[in-house]
């Protein structure tokens, strides 16, 4: 088996160790998200782990994402380091670490129909209850909204329904409904995510070209 060299990538300043990782930032930029790239290591149980970015939310929370070519679906030293975020945790209590691999591209990734990013934090991952909730499934819902699952979000916003609003990753209003996050329809916010999931893809980085 012929093992492929990465190509290494600078932009914004860094020295990426793959153009992947480099698109991704892109990606993260395009979305007007603040990130960092191998901004520290960790000592867990399978040894030293640098995740590959450190993104911040809109409510300045961190998500660590690991980048993987497509195919790749586990990382045993990042699973470790979910744990270790966890460690102090009760036997009973919720973690609300976010933590992921992402696997390919960006429209790679948000192609797979079990992806979404969520509205509020911006979060690339399995919802934890579902995608794009219909009417029929929640009648009171109007024609131009949705509800998206994100386990986090439902841990850090307060219980019930009909909470204030707060701008999210597209700066538009979101609202926590306990379980899900509020939002409106994919018409006002997916354009967006596939429009920086497109200029990463085709982003050029030869000869000093602005993606």
């Amino acid at each position: 088996m012929t093992n492929i060299k990465a190509i290494e990538t600078r932009y914004k300043g860094y020295r990426f160790r793959s153009r992947l990782e480099a698109r991704w930032a892109v990606f993260f930029d395009a979305l007007g998200l603040t990130w960092e790239y191998e901004p520290e290591g960790f000592e867990t149980d399978a040894g030293w782990y640098l995740p590959d970015f450190r993104v911040i939310t809109p409510q300045a929370k961190p998500i660590w994402y690991e980048i993987k070519p497509q195919g790749h679906v586990s990382d045993a030293k990042m699973n470790a380091f979910e744990e270790t975020l966890c460690a102090d945790l009760e036997p009973n209590q919720c973690s609300t670490a976010r933590v992921a691999l992402l696997s390919g591209d960006p429209i790679t990734v948000l192609a797979n129909p079990k992806v979404t990013i969520c509205p509020r934090c911006g979060f690339i991952c399995e919802p934890a209850y579902g995608f794009d909730v219909t009417r029929e499934e929640h009648p009171r819902l109007s024609l131009f909204e949705i509800l998206v699952g994100c386990w986090p979000c439902d841990m850090e916003t307060p219980s019930g329904g009909d909470n204030d609003w707060e701008n999210g990753v597209f700066g538009r209003g979101v609202t926590a409904r306990k379980g899900w996050v509020q939002t409106f329809s994919r018409e006002t916010s997916i354009p967006e995510v596939h429009s920086a999931a497109v200029k990463a893809r085709s982003a050029r980085f030869e000869h000093g070209e602005t993606p």
